[in-house]
């Protein structure tokens, strides 16, 4: 990935976590075998782990999906009592990971989430 791709890629998870909306703490964009592309992470997360569990969380999602044939993997969300965390496919093979505040709320999650995703997206298919 060219260095003006990860700037871009940069500026729009920058740009998730200081919206005051949507109380997203952390966003990385991770490859789909657990690469970390880029991150806006929290300095006492390990980007590295974190990127390997999501690419672990992934496979097991869409293990999961084929088992039970209800289609292609969009996103994966996991709850916790003190925050959410979302996978959204970012393109082919790299996924858009966000960390929530407990106070988020979680249609606007989602919703950022999915617009940040297209926007890499495009960002990463003019990089090929």
């Amino acid at each position: 990935m060219s260095t003006t791709c990860q700037d871009e890629i940069r500026s729009i998870l920058r740009l998730l976590k200081t919206s005051t909306q949507s109380d997203i703490i952390g966003a990385c964009v991770v490859s789909t075998d657990g690469y970390l592309m880029a991150s806006q992470m929290s300095t006492e997360i390990d980007g590295d782990r974190f990127s390997s569990m999501c690419a672990s969380l992934l496979a097991l999602a869409r293990q999961m999906l084929t088992e039970v044939d209800i289609g292609e993997m969009q996103q994966v969300m996991v709850m916790g009592s003190n925050g959410i965390s979302v996978l959204t496919y970012a393109g082919q093979n790299s996924v858009l990971a966000l960390t929530t505040s407990p106070k988020a709320i979680q249609g606007r999650v989602l919703m950022e989430s999915k617009r940040a995703a297209r926007e890499i997206r495009r960002i990463l298919e003019g990089d090929e």
